[in-house]
């Protein structure tokens, strides 16, 4: 019963306090909230009997004073979230997530490996590779093409030099000069671009240069962009060819470009109508199963060829 006396008599006092601020303050409006003093409470025990019967005393909590306070809390411009409660027991053993299997990638077709060749017949393939990568290649990109013949030292190129030399489809100023410079190479002539007769004679005179396998058939289709109908007159990969292929050039025309002269009008060498012709005209005399014939050259030199019909034979005059 002491102990609750005495926490009484110190509540009453700390209502005195109140009240004394408060009359003290008279009647101007107080310009802030006088601080609030908190008493403190004596801790109220209680005796119970223990086990031996003796009394033991057990503190109570004390109650929170009530009544305004003197500020508020300052507030955090950045709200701080409270820690998170940690979870007691046993964890959950978590599902294992499947793994995502790396797309694969597919590779495409690979290229067929090329067969492995004897010596000779590599260096055969590869003397046809480059003959026609002359003939599809870029037109800018040729030179090269013709560079690499030259720096060969194989001679085999040369006819092949010598066709795309001939050849009206081709007139790069680079890609000429390569050839020739090339030519010079191979053949250790310093013939220049005005000589192309000595480069063919120079070819005729060289039986043991040959040209690659499959020449033939690139001329063919060299002589094809001229004219279709020039490629036939090569025949059946050269097979019916008499004479060295590779001396059979273009004459500068497509196929019948210079008409023929065809059973020309004829007349007697005493018809005051050939007098057109002096006594120092060259003719071309043809005898053929008794009767004779002048074709005068000056008429000849225009169309190249007669076909005409003497003695009954059909022939044919070159020049």
């Amino acid at each position: 019963m002491r102990i609750r006396t005495v926490t009484w008599r110190v509540g009453i006092a700390a209502g005195a306090l109140v009240l004394l601020a408060v009359a003290c303050s008279g009647d101007e409006a107080p310009t802030s909230t006088p601080p609030v003093p908190t008493a403190t409470a004596a801790p109220e025990t209680t005796t119970s009997p223990d086990d031996a019967g003796a009394p033991t005393e057990v503190s109570e909590p004390t109650a929170p004073p009530s009544g305004p306070t003197d500020t508020a809390a300052p507030i955090s411009p950045t709200a701080t979230a409270p820690p998170a409660a940690t979870p007691t027991g046993p964890r959950p053993t978590p599902t294992p997530v499947p793994a995502v299997a790396e797309p694969t990638a597919t590779s495409g077709p690979s290229a067929t490996p090329r067969p492995t060749l004897p010596p000779e017949e590599q260096i055969e393939a590869d003397r046809n590779e480059l003959m026609w990568e002359s003939l599809e290649s870029d037109p800018m990109f040729q030179p090269d093409a013709f560079a690499s013949m030259g720096a060969s030292g194989d001679r085999s190129y040369i006819p092949v030099l010598l066709e795309w030399y001939f050849t009206p489809t081709y007139f790069h100023p680079a890609g000429i000069e390569a050839i020739l410079e090339a030519l010079r190479v191979l053949t250790g002539e310093e013939y220049t671009s005005r000589d192309w007769r000595e480069w063919i004679i120079w070819l005729g005179e060289h039986d043991e240069v040959t040209p690659p396998t499959e020449y033939v058939e690139f001329k063919k289709e060299l002589f094809g962009r001229i004219d279709p109908d020039m490629a036939a007159l090569l025949g059946e990969a050269g097979q019916d060819a008499r004479i060295r292929v590779e001396e059979i050039v273009w004459g500068g025309v497509r196929r019948d470009g210079i008409p023929d002269l065809r059973y020309p009008p004829t007349i007697p060498a005493d018809d005051p109508g050939a007098e057109y012709l002096s006594p120092g005209d060259r003719v071309f005399g043809v005898s053929i199963n008794g009767e004779h014939r002048a074709y005068p050259l000056r008429i000849v030199n225009a169309h190249e060829m007669v076909n005409d019909t003497l003695g009954g034979e059909p022939f044919a005059l070159a020049y």
